[in-house]
C-alpha cells in the first residue's frame, strides 16, 4: 500500500467489522466449521490481515454466554471485539462504528470467509475520491463480496428504518438509489457468469463442497479469486450446481422474513435489485 493511501486510511479511519453470532438458525455455530484445520471465522481474519492493521479489525457480534469461541480469537490475532443487540444489526454496527470512531466500515459476514481482498484495495483507493454513501461489487461470486458504507448513511438510515430486526438484510436498504449516493465498482472476471456463484456458506451442502474445492487448491484458504474460480474445475458438476446463487431481479420490500421498508414506502413496494 502506497503512502499516500495509507494515510488517507488513517485520516479516515476505516473499520472491517465481522458481523456474526453463534446462534445463527440456518447452519448453528457455523463460524466454528473448520477449513483446513482453520474455523471459518479464522479464515476471514487472517484474510483482512493481508490487507488493514489489527486493530481496524472487530468481531461484532450479539450477547451471548458462548462468545468465549469470539474471545479466544480475538486475544490470539489481537484484533478488536464489540457484543451488542442481536437481531438489531444496525445498531450493533453504529455503537461498534461510534465506539471506535470509524468513518467507513467494511461489512463483511462471518459465513463469507473467502471475502476477495481485490475489491477492498480497490475501494480503498477510491472511497476519499467518490464521496458516496456506499461501495459494492455485483460482478463477483456472492460470498466473496464486502460492502463499504459510510458511518453518517448508517446514521441516516436509523432515522428512516421502520423495522430494526430487518437490519439483518442490510443491502435491501443500500440499494435504494433513491435515498443513497451509490458506486457500483466493477473488477473483472475470471469464468463465465461468475457473478451467479455463492461461496457463501449457508448451509452444510455448501460447506462441504468449499471445503472441498479449498483443500485442493495450492494456496488453500489463503487463495484468491481467480485461484479459487480456477479451482472449479476439479468440482463435479452437481456440485457446482449447488454453488449456484438464484437471480433477483426485483426485492419486495416486504415478505415473511422481514420488512426493509423505510419510512413513506407503501407496503407493496418493490426496487431493482443490485445482486
Amino acid at each position: 500500500m502506497d503512502l499516500f493511501i495509507n494515510k488517507k486510511l488513517k485520516k479516515y479511519k476505516i473499520g472491517y467489522l465481522i458481523i456474526t453470532r453463534l446462534s445463527s438458525e440456518r447452519l448453528k455455530e457455523k463460524a466454528k466449521l473448520k477449513i483446513n484445520n482453520k474455523s471459518i471465522i479464522e479464515v476471514l481474519i487472517l484474510r483482512l490481515l493481508k490487507i488493514t492493521d489489527k486493530q481496524n479489525i472487530v468481531i461484532c457480534t450479539s450477547r451471548n454466554n458462548k462468545n468465549i469461541f469470539y474471545k479466544k480469537l480475538v486475544k490470539k490475532y489481537k484484533i478488536n471485539f464489540f457484543e451488542g443487540k442481536n437481531k438489531n444489526v444496525l445498531d450493533r454496527m453504529l455503537l461498534c462504528a461510534q465506539k471506535n470512531n470509524f468513518k467507513y466500515v467494511f461489512r463483511l459476514t462471518g459465513d463469507n470467509p473467502l471475502v476477495d481482498t481485490d475489491f477492498i484495495r480497490v475501494v480503498q483507493k477510491l472511497y476519499y475520491l467518490e464521496k458516496k454513501d456506499y461501495y459494492y461489487c455485483n460482478t463477483i461470486p456472492r460470498g466473496m463480496r464486502t460492502e463499504l458504507i459510510k458511518v453518517s448513511a448508517l446514521n441516516k438510515l436509523s432515522s428512516i428504518i421502520i423495522d430494526t430486526s430487518s437490519s439483518e438484510y442490510l443491502s435491501y436498504y443500500f440499494f435504494r438509489k433513491d435515498v443513497f449516493k451509490i458506486k457500483i465498482v466493477k473488477l473483472k472476471s475470471y469464468t463465465r457468469n461468475e457473478k451467479n456463484l455463492s461461496f457463501s456458506i449457508d448451509n452444510l451442502a455448501k460447506y462441504k463442497i468449499i471445503h472441498k474445492l479449498v483443500n485442493l487448491l495450492s494456496n488453500k484458504e489463503m487463495s484468491n479469486r481467480k485461484e479459487i474460480l480456477k479451482g472449479l474445475q476439479f468440482i463435479s458438476p452437481s456440485n457446482k450446481k449447488i454453488l449456484k446463487a438464484k437471480k433477483i431481479k426485483f426485492i419486495s420490500l416486504m415478505s415473511k422474513k422481514y420488512d426493509v421498508r423505510l419510512k413513506g414506502d407503501l407496503k407493496d413496494k418493490k426496487i431493482t435489485s443490485l445482486y
